[in-house]
């Protein structure tokens, strides 16, 4: 049994890379099934340089994901050069997929001082989310960051403003722990 889902498996990360569009797309959609953890980095990959369907697709899967084993390889890939284009993205899938990466709070708020302002918003509305014990080191990291990036921004415009957001909400927390 083992030796038939290791085929299954193998044959929907083959798939996943077809040229072959309407492959790819049921590679996506077997991962449903046959999901676990290591299927987010080849899902993130193909969301990366796929079809705006295909896009779609990846989409509607990491924004549902429902094994919290799913958390970590995503918040990685925050960290990961090959996605530094998705990390909006990235964000909005932890978000909607209820996950709560604490430990990758340094990493959030540098995804969103260097990028966007959409960017920005998404790892607001992710740090917003956050309701466990935050590792003061990590708080303290985030939020020198978020000051030293503040001091360099023009204020008034918006995601100075957001970041100023994420930066208090981070300070309200320190301060109740």
């Amino acid at each position: 049994m083992a030796e038939n889902k290791k085929k299954v498996k193998e044959t929907i990360l083959k798939d996943l890379f077809s040229s072959d569009e309407k492959l790819v797309i049921r590679a996506i959609d077997r991962t449903k099934k046959h999901a676990d953890e290591s299927f987010i980095e080849p899902l993130l990959l193909v969301y990366k340089e796929g079809s705006e369907s295909v896009q779609s697709k990846v989409n509607e899967i990491l924004c549902a994901l429902k094994t919290s084993a799913a958390e970590e390889p995503l918040a990685s890939a925050l960290s990961d050069e090959r996605f530094s284009g998705l990390h909006e993205d990235i964000l909005r899938f932890l978000w909607n997929s209820g996950f709560e990466p604490v430990d990758h709070l340094p990493v959030i708020t540098n995804c969103m001082i260097t990028g966007d302002y959409m960017t920005a918003l998404e790892g607001m509305t992710l740090i917003e989310q956050m309701s466990e014990h935050i590792d003061d080191e990590l708080l303290m990291e985030s939020m020198m960051d978020l000051r030293l990036a503040l001091n360099d921004m023009e204020k008034e415009n918006e995601k100075y403003l957001l970041l100023r957001t994420v930066h208090d909400h981070l300070d309200h927390i320190e301060k109740s722990q």
